[in-house]
């Protein structure tokens, strides 16, 4: 799959999209003819997203410079390039959002959920997938192969004492997702280094509050066959 060019050009770009397109891509997974996206585009996390931060985010991207690049048709055989498939898969693995704050959570963990879940999505990452691409609820944030060129691997992050971070102190993932050093004194490697590049722009505070809420998942001990400890 390749993604697509997002700048304000109008023709090969999104120049022509208007809020509510840019809203409905990113809140159902829907182009603007009405097309399902793959999930590739992980609108499954993103429609947890508020329609201002949407909308925040189409407001930078048209600030960027117009370019005419023409989008590269996706290299996927048969029953993947399936436009039609992601209708039963949307039945399986889609649910709506926007993100629901939890009643009886402060509203520091909170917002940490929703910039975990949402924003950031790294259980798009930290989670494995089934046969068929959808997220395995059982194994949330257990760590999993990432596809894609290299042998890259996201690891356990739940508070699982020996496949997790379950050693790690709140501060600990603070400093991590801002310079990207683990307690250990080693540097977070292969694709975290562009997810710290942006976690570092954030706020302390909402650092802290992700390190709030990924401190409390429940502990997950996947041994299954291939899986292995990266922290």
């Amino acid at each position: 799959f390749y993604s697509r060019n997002i700048t304000p050009d109008p023709e090969h770009g999104i120049g022509a999209w208007t809020d509510e397109d840019f809203l409905t891509a990113l809140r159902t997974g829907l182009s603007p003819t009405g097309a399902h996206y793959f999930s590739a585009f992980p609108f499954t996390s993103f429609t947890l997203m508020t329609d201002r931060d949407i909308l925040d985010i189409k407001a930078y991207l048209g600030t960027l410079p117009p370019s005419a690049a023409v989008n590269r048709a996706h290299d996927v055989p048969f029953p993947l390039n399936a436009r039609i498939a992601m209708v039963p898969w949307r039945a399986l693995f889609f649910h709506r959002g926007p993100f629901v704050s939890a009643a009886d959570r402060s509203p520091e963990w909170n917002r940490g959920a929703y910039l975990v879940t949402a924003v950031v999505h790294c259980p798009e990452c930290h989670t494995p997938r089934n046969i068929i691409g959808g997220l395995e609820s059982d194994h949330y944030f257990g760590g999993s192969r990432l596809y894609g060129p290299g042998n890259n691997y996201a690891p356990n992050i739940t508070s699982d004492g020996r496949h997790g971070i379950g050693a790690w102190s709140i501060d600990d993932i603070e400093i991590a997702l801002s310079l990207g050093l683990t307690p250990k004194g080693d540097f977070l490697a292969g694709p975290m280094q562009e997810v710290v590049a942006g976690t570092a722009k954030l706020s302390a505070s909402d650092r802290h509050a992700i390190a709030v809420y990924i401190k409390s998942l429940p502990p997950l001990a996947d041994e299954r066959p291939g899986r292995r400890s990266e922290k």
